[in-house]
């Protein structure tokens, strides 16, 4: 075949057919641009063949079929455009050969592509709109106060979030419990922010604990934690609200606060002592007594067992133990009659009972005895 008449051509596979397409090709070795394309054009092979074997049958050729040689010509000018641009695109070549070889075809063509990219454009619209809800519920979630604080004790408690390099104490575990119990209440409908932590808001949280008569103490207790829990979810990168700390005042505890607070006088010990109790009340009151004589905290004192009585050199009888708090040992010399009773009474195998049982309880003994410090006992374990 004479290619050099036409840069038209019919595959070699196809040279044996009755009729087949006309490709051309294109080159430019220093753009490395080696493609061939198909012209969707299809002609007799035969007479193709015939045509480009000299000048004058090309030229009959072209003469007999105006409509072919035309399309042919705009091809060429069209690649040699193309070829011209700073950029190759063969998809658009592609289909600007379409537009010259089969208009229809073509039209067809690019109404269906609109279409499919008017669908593609649509079906990423709506991808994009389901990740903006599902990130706007993400951080809708993220800027609640109560998700955050209730996954913070989760992970204290598994050992998932450390207090530094060490896991945090059973009674810091058990503090935030208690302190997330009573936000749940505050926050009963869990709309907080952390956008919303300002000075009203702790205002708004110390109102609540007033409400329900909370001392002063575990008043300023809880707005130290709720600090706290404000101060690790913006290092966490939970918020960005750098004024919240800010917003939380101890409130100035006077000396009569103090007094009520701190103890309960010897009468009044006493008389709880001489209260007539049977069952589980009996070893709540003598258990809770422990506490008040031997100043322990709940942790230490409920855990007494037989293995920490002893006496000294000199034969005073004393209680030894390691706080759970601050690991330290301390001996409390057992002076009191009443605690030297308590003791003997249950042989110093004492009574374990948990802090909710001993708490509930002491406040219905009280309740139910009509007891002349029941207030200030009630007080003493909220």
């Amino acid at each position: 075949m004479a290619k050099t008449l036409s840069r038209f051509y019919i595959l070699k596979k196809d040279e044996n057919k009755e009729k087949a397409t006309l490709f051309i090709r294109v080159q430019a070795p220093g753009r490395k641009i080696d493609v061939q394309f198909t012209t969707h054009i299809q002609v007799g092979v035969a007479e193709w063949k015939a045509a480009v074997a000299d000048e004058d049958s090309l030229a009959r050729h072209r003469k007999q079929n105006p409509k072919l040689h035309d399309k042919l010509g705009r091809i060429e000018v069209m690649l040699e455009r193309e070829m011209s641009a700073p950029q190759f695109d063969r998809q658009h070549i592609k289909s600007e050969i379409l537009a010259i070889s089969d208009p229809n075809k073509y039209e067809i063509q690019r109404a269906q592509e609109e279409v499919e990219e008017k669908a593609r454009l649509e079906e990423e619209r709506i991808r994009q709109e389901q990740e903006r809800l599902i990130q706007e519920g993400i951080e809708a979630e993220k800027a609640k106060i109560w998700n955050y604080l209730s996954r913070f004790c989760a992970d204290i408690k598994s050992g998932k979030r450390l207090n530094k390099n060490n896991r945090y104490s059973a009674g810091t575990v058990k503090s935030w419990h208690s302190f997330m119990r009573l936000y749940d209440d505050f926050d009963k409908k869990h709309q907080y922010t952390w956008g919303m932590v300002n000075r009203e808001f702790a205002a708004k949280f110390l109102a609540y604990m007033e409400k329900r008569h909370y001392m002063i103490t575990a008043q300023n207790k809880y707005l130290v934690t709720l600090r706290a829990l404000v101060g690790y979810a913006y290092t966490d990168g939970i918020h960005d609200n750098n004024r919240a700390t800010q917003c939380f005042s101890k409130k100035k505890i006077d000396e009569k606060d103090k007094a009520a607070e701190i103890y309960l006088t010897s009468a009044e010990l006493q008389a709880l002592y001489e209260m007539p109790l049977t069952g589980l009340q009996e070893q709540v009151r003598d258990i809770f007594l422990v506490g008040c004589y031997t100043c322990q905290r709940v942790s230490d004192y409920n855990n007494i067992s037989p293995d920490c009585f002893t006496t000294t050199a000199k034969g005073t009888p004393i209680i030894r133990l390691v706080q759970q708090k601050t690991h330290t040992e301390v001996k409390i010399p057992i002076m009191n009659p009443n605690l030297q009773a308590i003791c003997e009474k249950y042989n110093y195998n004492l009574p374990s009972v948990v802090d909710v049982i001993l708490n509930r309880y002491i406040k219905e003994i009280l309740k139910e005895r009509e007891f002349g410090i029941r207030k200030r006992l009630k007080k003493l374990w909220e």
